[in-house]
């Protein structure tokens, strides 16, 4: 025989489009279904976007935020 009803459970967590990164070097690229929304340079200085790819010249690495298209 079935048992009583249990309670209603809680949702599960919406998947999240986004992710961050921490990246060594000076170039950083996300994944091909993604963009990149945010980057900082480590060390100072701006980054730039070329092309797909984050570049932080002189940097020892890159940390930002990457969406998916």
């Amino acid at each position: 025989p079935a048992g009583a009803k249990g309670e209603t459970g809680s949702p599960a967590p919406a998947a999240t489009n986004f992710h961050a990164f921490d990246a060594n070097g000076e170039t950083f690229t996300c994944e091909a279904d993604e963009i990149t929304v945010s980057a900082i340079c480590k060390d100072g200085g701006s980054a730039t976007l070329q092309g797909a790819g984050v570049h932080c010249a002189g940097a020892s690495g890159i940390v930002g935020l990457c969406m998916r298209r």
